[in-house]
This record gives structure tokens, C-alpha cells and sequence, in this order.
């Protein structure tokens, strides 16, 4: 699996590794809309580097937790669908796949 600042809308121009963090969260986003929003972000680069570069949410003892928006560090459908696939990966590990 590939692996929230507050967004600032003062970029002088898109760098590439702005441009690569929006492309690799287009390629995994199936929401249209916050697909879209990102590819937006891409053209001009606002916002995109602090929401998608921002600290990975975490499973913890409450569950996966955060605010709600576009990027790693917030939920969203990205991270729900990794946070899914990681917990059957784990359990496909730990009991097989013919227990599942």
C-alpha cells in the first residue's frame, strides 16, 4: 500500500514533489469529488503540500481518529479502504486464508 496542517494557499509555483504527493492521491482516491479537489491542487499547488504530507493518522486505543478532509493525516476514504486492507492482511497472516 503507498504509502492536517492548516492548508497555505501562498505557493509561488507547483513543485514536483508537489505535483507527485497529488498524483499519487489521485491514484488512490475513488471519491470524485476530493479527486477532483486534488487535481485542482496539482495546477496551482495550494494546499496540496500540507494536507497530503501532513503526519499519517494511527490506529490507537480509540480506533482511527481524526478530522475529516483530503490527506493523509485526516479521515477520508483513502484511509479508511488502507486502514481495511491493512487489517486483512493481518489477519491473513495470523489465521490464513482459509480461515477467513
Amino acid at each position: 500500500a503507498k504509502s492536517v496542517m492548516e492548508p497555505s494557499t501562498k505557493v509561488a509555483k507547483v513543485d514536483d514533489s508537489v505535483s507527485s504527493l497529488c498524483a499519487e492521491w489521485a491514484e488512490l482516491d475513488l471519491n470524485p469529488t476530493t479527486r477532483g479537489e486534488v487535481t485542482k491542487w496539482a495546477a496551482t499547488g495550494a494546499a496540496a503540500a500540507a494536507c497530503l504530507s501532513a503526519k499519517r493518522l494511527a490506529f490507537g486505543t480509540a480506533g482511527l481518529r481524526g478530522p475529516m478532509g483530503i490527506g493523509y493525516g485526516c479521515m477520508n476514504d483513502v484511509i479508511v479502504l488502507q486502514a481495511a486492507q491493512g487489517l486483512c492482511a493481518w489477519a491473513e497472516a495470523t489465521f490464513g486464508a482459509a480461515a477467513l
